[in-house]
């Protein structure tokens, strides 16, 4: 594989972490304007976790001696009408962070790149607990049911979920 082809996956991968942050500062923002307090750190945690993530493949980047490269952001406009609605909106989003990390790491494979590999298998592996985390949250959410003290409650429970990781 071509150096250049190598550093635009890492590119395009710093940058769809660029957009999971963005995606979730959204997300933190549709749960502030509900007053839900406990949703909105939840999601403002996850949001600086994805910027570490952008961190250290721009830091990885710059220590092979490559430019990282930061594309524009897509506009989007998340909109749920409960938080059912929205923690799919999350779930969905985190699937497509997956594949994207699955493709990489299938062409990175291919060329026997193993340096970049193993790089990438730590990110598999936070995606990893990124889908788990998603669908135990949904989970719980069908669990609760729907109605103002569940809601209470439910934000309650993701306000200990972000003082916890």
């Amino acid at each position: 594989m071509a150096n250049k082809k190598r550093y635009n996956i890492l590119n395009e991968l710093m940058n769809i972490e660029f957009q999971a942050h963005y995606y979730y500062i959204q997300a933190a923002a549709w749960a502030a304007s509900r007053n839900l307090d406990g949703c909105c750190n939840f999601f403002l945690k996850h949001a600086k976790e994805e910027y570490s993530h952008v961190m250290k493949i721009f830091q990885y980047l710059v220590d092979l001696g490559e430019k990282a490269t930061f594309s524009d952001l897509p506009k989007s406009d998340i909109n749920a009408n409960d938080v059912e609605g929205i923690f799919s909106l999350v779930y969905e989003h985190e699937v497509g962070v997956t594949k994207a990390y699955d493709k990489a790491i299938a062409n990175i494979l291919e060329e026997k790149d193993n340096q970049i590999f193993c790089f990438l298998q730590w990110f598999a592996s936070e995606q990893d607990e990124e889908m788990a985390l998603c669908r135990r949250i949904l989970d719980k959410i069908k669990l609760i049911g729907s109605g103002p003290h569940a809601l209470y409650l439910f934000d309650q429970e993701m306000a200990k979920i972000a003082s916890e990781s």
